[in-house]
Formats: C-alpha cells, structure tokens, sequence
C-alpha cells in the first residue's frame, strides 16, 4: 500500500515536471531576506528596469529565470483573459480541473484562497487513484506554486483561477513561455515597489534572491555544505536550498546591505556564473 501511493505521488510529481514547473519545486523552500529585497528595490530604476549600481547596471534576465528555477523561456506568451465570472460559477471549474469544489467564501474577485488547498493535498492519494485524481492533485500543487512563488500577490494567500486554463492539459501548459510571465511580473513588481505611496511588494522575490546571491557572491550567506553536485534534473537554483551560515553576512539586516552595495567593485560580481552551467536552459 505504502509502495502505491508513493508511486502516485511519483506520477503527480511526474505531471508537474510535464508541465514545466519540476523546477521550481526542486529548488525547495527558502527563506526570504525581506532586507535585501528592500535594499535591492532602492536600487531600481524603472527608465531602465536594471539596478544601478556603483560598478553598473545588472538585472534579471531571461536566462537567469531558465537556469535557476527551470521554467520554460520560450513559446507561447502567457496572456490572461478576464471574465469576470462570478464567484458560483468558477466552482464547477474548480471541481472538474481541482477535484473538490471551494467554498463560495474561498473565491474572491476571480482568486482563490490559497489555503483551502492545504485540506485537499494533505490527504494522501489513494492506492486505486484514477489519472485524473491524480492530475487534479498536480494541478493544485502547481497553482501553489503560481500563488505563493511565481505571481504572488501582496496578500500572499490568493491565487487567480485564470491560470486553471492553462493547466487542462499539461502538455500544452509547457509550450507556454512561464519565464518571460515571471520575468515581466518581477519587473512590474520592482517599479510598483519604487513608487513612494508603496509600502509592499509582490512578484517572484525568492528568484531575486537567488539571482543576487550568484551575480554579487559577497551579499550571499555562506554555505556550510554546498551543493555543487546536483541531480540532473535539478535547476541552479537548488544548491542554495541547504542551512545557511551567518557568521560571515549578517541577513535580514537592511544598513548592512545597503553599505554593501555601496561599497561593490568589479571584482564582487560574478557575470559568468552561467557560463559555469553545463546543462541546457530549458524552452518548451
């Protein structure tokens, strides 16, 4: 019994890497430095969508987004279509594409309440699971990831039902260009951040990070067990999901940061850490 519903898990898992987004659950939880974010934010410039800095400017690029999380960065744009459909009218959506139907509360303006997923997922799937349990199980793990990492909102627990259209069939899901959606919300999260009426940002911050920690290696925390080897299938991004030592950068620490961007020269950044990935950006 325990050897089946490990191998569903392997097929819903399956579906995800299908659809692109393996990736992003591969690389694992970690943990946000808020003050880096911010201190990164006083640094934008919206004229340019780059950081200005003392030795020039830098910004997340395409190819960033295909090596450190492995999303897909060509094909199809990711264009939304608002429908302004009621809130009754996205549950049998939900039913048929997620397998359980929401309650009505859990729907607000088109979004759904990222935390009426935690019931549904953390029920184990049965030995005799059908292909489409499983897929509606893939489909709630990926809109998790949508919601909470790749276009979060301000709120943090909400997730537009738009992006449901785009999961019916997973393999029509990956022939979608997620990298450049990311990499346009990022931009547009960045230049909202910089206005002086904000006081929050949205967007892929976790993809900031990681990009900050391998272009500028002086802002990084050290590592006491790197990961330098990883599973073939794993994305850059992956080998900074392991405990963090402090005693070398002191996070979550705003004036530090921003004295050391102040202080960064040539030498501090890293430009060729691509160069040093062997394996192929993902495209579709």
């Amino acid at each position: 019994m325990k050897h089946l519903c490990r191998l569903e898990m392997m097929l819903s898992s399956w579906y995800i890497d299908e659809s692109g987004f393996g990736g992003v659950v591969r690389t694992g939880q970690i943990q946000l430095d808020h003050a880096l974010v911010t201190a990164l934010v006083e640094r934008w410039r919206t004229e340019t969508h780059s950081f200005h800095l003392p030795i020039g400017e830098a910004t997340v690029t395409l190819q960033d987004i295909g090596i450190l999380w492995g999303l897909p960065i060509d094909g199809q744009p990711v264009i939304g279509v608002d429908t302004h459909q009621k809130s009754e009218d996205w549950l049998p959506i939900c039913e048929d594409l997620l397998g359980f139907r929401p309650k009505t509360d859990d729907i607000k303006g088109g979004k759904l309440l990222l935390g009426c997923l935690d019931a549904p997922l953390a029920v184990r799937l049965p030995s005799d699971a059908s292909d489409d349990d499983i897929r509606c199980h893939a489909r709630m793990r990926i809109l998790q990831l949508i919601g909470g990492h790749l276009f979060s909102d301000k709120s943090g627990n909400m997730v537009s039902l738009m992006y449901l259209s785009f999961l019916r069939d997973f393999t029509v899901t990956r022939t979608y260009s997620w990298g450049s959606a990311v990499l346009a919300f990022l931009y547009r999260g960045l230049c909202r951040a910089t206005l002086c009426t904000s006081q929050e940002i949205a967007g892929p911050l976790v993809l900031l990070q990681l990009w900050t920690w391998e272009r500028f290696p002086t802002l990084c925390p050290d590592r006491p067990v790197p990961k330098m080897e990883l599973p073939a299938e794993s994305p850059y991004g992956a080998r900074w999901n392991v405990d963090f030592n402090l005693s070398r950068v002191a996070m979550h620490v705003l004036v530090v940061y921003r004295d050391q961007l102040d202080s960064l020269r040539d030498d501090h950044s890293n430009c060729t850490y691509l160069l040093g990935y062997s394996r192929a950006t993902p495209t579709r």
